[in-house]
């Protein structure tokens, strides 16, 4: 929390924090206070980390083993222009910003699979979801396993949230509907 009447130019801001959420923090702040630059700090060079925390709010993104005189030159950057992504950050974001269709391509759900996902967006207990689609809790495992495959979802830590926005077709009767829906596991 920010203490009263004392508001910072700039925030460099931890993406990964142990106990939080740098994504989650950054919408917060940049909301609650647009005048605040936000300069995002991660180990994970991956360009949808990157472009997520760019259409937070962040106006700039480094990594943790950034040198010194870069970290300096970023912060000045920030202060004094605005925005700051390194040579290395800014091709992974072009990149990421031309294959974005990439994130919506159609990925085949089962019965099951669709009926899992609607029982995830409840505040039901992997227990209670295995137990009210009358499965046991390892299938339930499996399930998440293979949706977290099927959406690319991959923990580069433990116990760590992820999420990625996916797109599934979906048949009704003889018509294709698409969805489009924002997966976030715990893992």
């Amino acid at each position: 929390m920010l203490a009263k009447n004392v508001i910072p130019d700039l925030v460099l801001m931890d993406v990964n924090m142990p106990n939080g959420n740098g994504h989650e923090a950054t919408m917060w702040l940049h909301k609650k206070y647009p005048q605040v630059k936000i300069l995002a700090l991660s180990m994970y060079n991956d360009e949808g980390v990157i472009i997520k925390i760019l259409k937070a709010g962040a106006k700039g993104y480094i990594l943790k083993n950034i040198e010194p005189e870069e970290l300096k030159v970023a912060l000045d950057t920030i202060i004094e222009k605005d925005f700051y992504l390194p040579d290395t950050i800014s091709g992974k974001v072009i990149s990421g910003l031309q294959n974005d269709s990439d994130n919506y391509r159609d990925i085949e759900l089962s019965d099951r699979e669709k009926q899992f996902l609607t029982l995830l967006a409840t505040e039901m207990t992997y227990k209670e979801i295995a137990s009210a689609m009358f499965v046991s809790p390892r299938t339930i495992d499996d399930y998440k396993s293979n949706l977290c495959e099927k959406f690319k979802v991959l923990s580069q830590s433990a116990h760590t949230y992820r999420s990625r926005d996916v797109c599934y077709t979906e048949r009704i009767g003889g018509s294709k509907r698409r969805r489009i829906v924002t997966i976030i596991f715990y893992i």
